[in-house]
């Protein structure tokens, strides 16, 4: 029913630098929570970063999980099934991810491309 994307490995870089992001927005959305303006402006700034993800991991939705970041809770799903699938495509490919995205050592494997991939992008 629902086919695997087969990413490259500029296309799993791009997924691994923009869930980083966003897990960075989050954090740092945490801890300016009481800083009046601060919330806004960071989020809006998150919308921008979450529709990014959405493309990176080729969804169709990521319109509507930009459109759903500015709802509290349905944000919230949203961006934990934006995440989720993030992961997953991580993990499709070896890469192991923590609590603050993919692991660096397991990154640096994805720079040594194919020559199949090498003749693609000359």
């Amino acid at each position: 029913m629902t086919d695997k994307i087969e990413y490259t490995n500029a296309g799993v870089l791009e997924i691994a630098k923009k869930q980083k992001a966003v897990i960075w927005l989050i954090l740092v959305n945490l801890l300016t929570i009481w800083i009046p303006f601060a919330s806004i402006i960071i989020g809006i700034i998150g919308v921008v970063f979450i529709y990014r993800l959405g493309k990176a991991v080729q969804s169709s939705l990521a319109v509507l999980y930009a459109i759903l970041a500015f709802i509290p809770l349905l944000g919230l799903i949203g961006l934990l099934i934006l995440n989720s699938k993030a992961t997953a495509a991580l993990k499709q490919r070896g890469i192991r991810v923590g609590l603050m995205g993919a692991r660096a050592e397991d990154l640096s494997k994805l720079y040594e491309t194919p020559a199949a991939e090498r003749s693609a992008w000359s």
